[in-house]
């Protein structure tokens, strides 16, 4: 039986170019294990 991952994500820049950061954050359904990612950056895009 394969895992069911909630995966939820959002990003943004301000300017384009310009700074901007993302998030992501990985629910395993029915465990109590969660995973989280964020990283900023300087100089990106909206399309990055």
């Amino acid at each position: 039986m394969q895992e069911q991952v909630r995966i939820y994500t959002d990003g943004a820049a301000r300017g384009n170019p310009g700074p901007g950061g993302y998030g992501i954050v990985m629910e395993w359904v029915g465990k109590s294990y969660k995973k989280e990612f964020a990283q900023g950056f300087k100089h990106t895009t909206n399309n990055r």
